[in-house]
């Protein structure tokens, strides 16, 4: 009874992978959303509740309906309240690309294209975005607007104002803090793939490498001189970020996000002050950043090129000039916090 299980159990798995095979590329050229099971599951949500919805509209005399995507199905419900709730004004809020993501002409960027005329904005999270939104996909510069996500400047004043620094703050080593999600896989798929940078770290004694969020099997483990911690508050986040030397970001993909998207933790690490060093693709908007407001440093995911950057701060951590590879202060980043971003978004909800 037992085999007869397993091996029902077997050919359940075999004609699953097989269906997932083929209809993976189907709802991909249909959706292209990040997760391709997303675009299935808020179609559903979609045809089960836009009557409630437009009702909902209608009862409580709602004036304005920001739409966030992703995931970018959503998009569909521009229409559905365009035609049942005249008057409304409808924003588009995209918080990642769509099309752009990886400019592929499937179904999916001509429904992308097909709803822009519902809007009557369409709101962006970084200027690069905006500017190929306008002129690869074709959207009126009257439409469009940038908000950034942001950091939060209350959240900084409050953890700052409390003194909690661990024991290791007086460490002599060069301090390395990644914090955020994180997948520790070798794989080439994984955008945020740390191992040639941990291969790297480990022949190096005077240097420690912290990853402050790790969901796996090696959360709260150390292994040679690299870190591996749990998921933390916010605040004690903005805690390993103050008492690190470096702040790794890395964003190492084959398609064209590196181009628009700034990782929300990239904004925290500009608050922070500390120096930032991102791994990643030279047209990177991080990337970009970095080198104008002399944020720090950035090399390519390649083992030449980190080790060459890594001696250099291990260079300037031993003169104690660490300090010379950022020269930008708080408060010429001021403009990306929430409470700056969100006056903008107040002039948009205002008709500007």
């Amino acid at each position: 009874m037992a085999q007869e299980i397993k091996k029902n159990n077997k050919f359940y798995e075999l004609f699953r992978r097989i269906i997932a095979k083929i209809l993976t590329p189907i709802i991909s050229w249909v959706y292209n959303e990040p997760d391709c099971r997303e675009g299935i599951y808020k179609q559903l949500w979609i045809w089960r509740y836009k009557k409630k919805i437009c009702d909902l509209i209608d009862d409580i005399g709602i004036e304005t309906v920001i739409i966030s995507m992703p995931a970018f199905v959503l998009i569909k419900l521009g229409r559905d309240i365009y035609k049942k709730n005249s008057g409304v004004r409808i924003i588009y809020d995209y918080r990642d690309p769509w099309h752009l993501w990886n400019q592929k002409k499937n179904l999916a960027y001509y429904t992308e294209k097909k709803f822009f005329r519902y809007a009557d904005k369409i709101v962006g999270f970084s200027d690069t975005f905006l500017k190929d939104m306008i002129h690869i996909m074709g959207v009126s510069a009257n439409k469009m607007a940038t908000v950034y996500n942001g950091y939060s400047e209350r959240d900084w004043r409050d953890t700052e104002g409390k003194k909690t620094y661990r024991k290791w703050e007086k460490r002599n080593k060069l301090c390395l803090v990644f914090t955020g999600n994180i997948i520790l896989l070798d794989r080439k798929d994984n955008y945020r793939n740390p191992y040639n940078l941990i291969e790297i770290v480990n022949k190096i004694p005077e240097v420690e490498l912290f990853f402050i969020g790790v969901k796996e099997q090696r959360e709260n483990r150390i292994e040679k001189n690299v870190h591996y911690i749990g998921n933390v508050s916010q605040e004690e986040s903005f805690e390993y970020m103050r008492m690190s030397d470096v702040l790794i970001s890395i964003h190492d993909t084959r398609d064209a996000s590196g181009k628009y998207i700034v990782s929300g933790k990239f904004y925290d690490y500009m608050r922070s002050g500390k120096i930032i060093w991102h791994i990643g693709a030279e047209h990177d908007l991080m990337t970009k950043l970095i080198r104008k407001y002399k944020l720090g440093v950035w090399s390519r995911n390649e083992k030449s090129e980190l080790e060459k950057t890594l001696e250099k701060i291990l260079q300037y951590w031993k003169k104690d000039t660490l300090r010379e590879l950022r020269s930008c202060d708080i408060e010429e980043i001021s403009i990306f916090s929430r409470e700056n971003q969100n006056k903008k978004y107040i002039d948009i909800l205002g008709g500007n």
